[in-house]
C-alpha cells in the first residue's frame, strides 16, 4: 500500500519533529495533541549529539541556556564541579514543542488540539476517533504519546511496573545562577537534579518504579532543596506544586523484545521505550526515532524502521540497561565517590558521557579500570 497520509497522535518532541520531516517529504500528516504546546517540569537537556545528528535543531540554541560545567552531589554530599566535553543546553518544553510544532505546520502537517480516544482498521488504513465523536481517516498511524501510549496500548504488552522510573518534578516559573546539578542518595536506585534554564529552573527526583517510595523522594528532595537557598522557599509548597510523572526505562530483555512497528503503524519516541536507563534521557532518542520513522517511510520502506530502531537501541542504549542496576548500588556508589574525588581519567570518562559521548564498549571500560586504578594510588584533590 502506497502512504499518503500519516496521523500522529502526540505532539511532543518525537511526534511533532516526525510531522515536520515527514511534511516535507510530501506526506499529508495530521498531528493531534490535547495539550502541546506546553511546559513539562522535566529537565530538557540537549546534549551534543542531538545537534550533530540533526542540524536544524541548532535554532532552538537561542531559547536555551548552555552549561559547560556540572556539579555532581555524591552520596556523603560531596561536591564535584566537572568541565562538560560540550553544552548542554537546557531548554523549557514549551518552547521547544512551539517551536517544533510551527516548524510542522509551515511544512505543510495540520495540528490539532483534538483528543484521540480510539481508533480502528480502515481497508488498509486508520479511522481515529476523537472525543467529539468526529472520524479522521489515515494511511499510517504514528504512536508518540508518551509512555502511557494509546498506541501502543492496543498492539503491545503492558509494560512491567519494574520498567519504569517514577519521578516527581517541579517548573520553577524563573531563572536562578544555579550550576547543573545532579545528586545521589543513599539507597537511592535513581538520582535528584537541577536543570536552569533561560527562564525557568526544572527540579526533581526519580527513581525505580518498584524501588521508589514517593514519602522517601520527597524527603530526599526536600534535603536537596534545603542546601539550596535559591531553592530553599519551595520547601513548603513543594508537594503542592510538584508533578508525578512515569519515564520508561526499559530491561534488557523488553527492549529486546519491543515491537515498534506493525502493518501501517509505529511508535517512536517514549511511546517507544526509546531511553537511556541509567540517565532518563530521551530527548535525544525522541528525535532520532522520529528521524529513522520518516526516512523508512519516505523510501517506502516502512518494515525497515523496527531493524534500524533496534540497532540504534543497541548502539545507544542497550548498555545502560544491562548496567544501570549495579550502577546505584551504594558499593559502586563509593567507588564512584572516589573516583570522582581521584582520578582525572574518570572524571573526564564521567564528563564525556554527560555531555552526549557513547564510547565503546572496549573504550569504556578499559577508561572506567583506569579511573578505578588511579583512584587508589592518587592523594585526592
Amino acid at each position: 500500500m502506497s502512504v499518503k497520509s500519516i496521523g500522529i497522535i502526540g505532539a511532543g518532541p518525537a511526534g511533532s519533529f516526525a510531522a515536520w520531516r515527514l511534511s516535507q517529504a510530501g506526506f499529508q500528516v495530521l498531528l493531534f495533541d490535547p495539550k502541546a504546546p506546553w511546559d513539562k517540569p522535566c529537565g530538557g537537556g540537549l546534549t551534543a549529539p542531538v545537534m550533530e545528528h540533526f542540524p536544524e535543531l541548532e535554532a532552538l540554541k537561542p531559547l536555551a541556556n548552555p552549561h559547560r560545567k556540572v556539579r555532581i552531589l555524591d552520596i556523603n554530599n560531596h561536591s564535584h564541579e566537572l568541565n562538560l566535553a560540550s553544552h548542554i543546553q537546557v531548554i523549557s518544553r514549551k518552547p521547544m514543542e512551539e517551536f517544533l510544532i510551527r516548524q510542522a505546520t509551515q511544512a505543510g502537517a495540520v495540528f490539532s488540539r483534538r483528543k484521540i480516544v480510539d481508533f480502528s482498521m480502515r481497508d488498509q488504513g486508520w479511522k481515529l476517533k476523537d472525543e467529539q465523536g468526529e472520524t479522521f481517516e489515515v494511511d499510517f498511524l504514528i504512536g508518540a504519546d508518551g509512555c502511557q501510549s494509546l498506541v501502543r496500548r492496543k498492539f503491545c504488552p503492558a509494560w512491567p511496573k519494574t520498567d519504569y522510573i517514577f519521578t516527581i518534578s517541579v517548573l520553577l516559573a524563573r531563572k536562578t545562577t544555579l550550576p547543573l546539578t545532579f545528586k545521589f542518595f543513599p539507597g537511592l536506585h535513581g538520582y535528584a537534579w537541577i536543570f536552569p534554564g533561560r527562564e525557568t529552573t526544572s527540579f526533581g527526583i526519580g527513581g525505580r518504579n518498584d524501588k521508589a517510595q514517593p514519602e522517601q523522594l520527597f524527603a530526599f528532595l526536600e534535603q536537596m532543596i534545603v542546601g539550596e537557598p535559591e531553592l530553599r522557599e519551595m520547601r513548603l509548597i513543594l508537594r503542592d506544586q510538584s508533578r508525578k510523572w512515569l519515564i520508561p526505562a526499559l530491561s534488557f530483555s523488553a527492549l529486546r523484545g519491543q515491537k515498534v512497528a506493525g502493518e501501517n503503524w509505529a511508535l517512536i519516541g517514549d511511546a517507544s521505550g526509546a531511553v537511556n536507563a541509567l540517565t532518563g534521557e530521551g530527548l535525544l532518542y525522541s528525535f532520532m526515532s522520529a528521524g529513522l520513522l520518516a526516512k523508512a517511510l519516505s523510501s517506502e520502506q516502512p518494515e525497515s524502521y523496527q531493524q534500524n530502531w533496534w540497532a540504534m537501541c543497541k548502539a545507544e542504549i542497550l548498555g545502560p540497561s544491562l548496567w544501570e542496576a549495579l550502577f546505584f548500588k551504594d558499593w559502586s556508589q563509593r567507588q564512584v565517590n572516589r573516583i570522582l574525588a581521584r582520578s582525572d581519567t574518570g572524571r573526564e570518562l564521567i564528563a564525556g558521557i554527560l555531555s552526549g559521548a557513547r564510547p565503546k564498549r572496549t573504550q569504556l571500560f578499559g577508561r572506567a579500570f583506569k579511573s578505578w586504578l588511579e583512584s587508589f594510588r592518587s592523594p585526592g584533590h
